[in-house]
């Protein structure tokens, strides 16, 4: 997809195409193949341009945000996302990973909305506050879960309380 208008050329740059066109300087076929637009998109800014060439502008305004959810989905999938953890770390229990679909599925079917994976699986790092640590204690470097080992080795084999806040966030 190639890229729009806005991105290619400043209002500027297109106000200088309208007016050469204007004054006949510049055959219209050329200003279509330089701006690459259609006929009927270029007649729509002339006539934008036309009507106020003071204020005219090419630039896109969006209406609202995007790539947002709701906070009743946000809160949905926070729930979701709590009771499966608690079935995480129930050493009982043979899970050790979250069941992103499942979790996906439950959204649906208890509350009717639709999320896609990715949405719940970015979502934690956004939304999770720091963890508070009582503990002051130290882990060795076999306790340094997954792909922090790297760090305990740089720290001479021990994390501090904040490289385990971390990683309690990580595992969120």
């Amino acid at each position: 997809m190639s890229e729009q208008l806005h991105q290619r050329f400043s209002t500027e740059e297109t106000k200088t195409f309208l007016e050469e066109y204007l004054d006949d300087k510049t055959k219209l076929f050329y200003i279509l193949e330089i701006l690459k637009i259609t006929r009927r998109r270029f007649f729509q800014l002339l006539k934008e341009y036309r009507e106020n060439p003071d204020n005219f502008s090419i630039e896109y305004k969006r209406k609202r945000a995007t790539r947002k959810i709701s906070k009743d989905v946000e809160k949905n999938i926070i729930s979701e996302l709590e009771k499966e953890k608690k079935l995480i770390e129930n050493k009982e229990l043979p899970i050790k990973f979250y069941n992103y679909s499942y979790i996906r599925d439950r959204i649906y079917q208890d509350y009717g909305q639709k999320v896609s994976l990715p949405t719940i699986i970015d979502l934690p790092p956004l939304i999770v506050p720091l963890v508070k640590l009582e503990s002051t204690e130290l882990w060795s470097r076999e306790q340094v879960p997954g792909s922090s080992r790297h760090c305990a080795a740089l720290l001479d084999c021990t994390l501090s309380a904040t490289l385990q806040s971390i990683y309690l966030l990580q595992s969120m």
